[in-house]
């Protein structure tokens, strides 16, 4: 396990005292292939924190299209993906992360972009889908 001591209390991942955790929810809706006001479909997943880091706990997605979808996260818009989340259709997926999956700056946000997999060939057609996607997290500030 992981300790990190933050002024005098001390924090052991996977646990942290509930100020210092966020969840947070999203929809991804579809869009409309050559639609240039929707191209490139990054989706701001958290808020940007001047002070804080935040630090992935679990990743979930609910993929309602026939299609399957895999989902690039990354930092700030339009970043390289850090990792992927694959979803089959009509089905959900969870990513649970044994260390948590920490974000490299403090002001980052976590976005999430589709990816080209299974029946999607382009990534900005992703009509008739729609996914939930939930993110738990840890807030550090250092």
């Amino acid at each position: 396990m992981q300790r990190v001591k933050i002024d005098d209390n001390q924090i052991i991942y996977p646990y942290a005292i509930r100020s210092m955790t966020g969840t947070i929810a999203t929809t991804m809706s579809d869009g409309v292939l050559n639609d240039k006001t929707r191209l490139n479909r990054d989706t701001q997943l958290t808020d940007p924190d001047s002070v804080e880091f935040h630090d992935l706990l679990m990743v979930s997605g609910v993929n309602s299209s026939d299609q399957a979808i895999r989902l690039n996260f990354h930092e700030n818009y339009g970043g390289s993906a850090q990792f992927r989340l694959q979803m089959a259709a009509s089905a959900s997926t969870q990513l649970f992360f044994q260390v948590p999956w920490r974000m490299s700056e403090k002001g980052m946000a976590w976005w999430a972009d589709y990816d080209v997999y299974g029946g999607v060939t382009n990534a900005d057609d992703v009509t008739n889908t729609t996914v939930n996607v939930l993110l738990q997290f840890i807030r550090n500030t250092k």
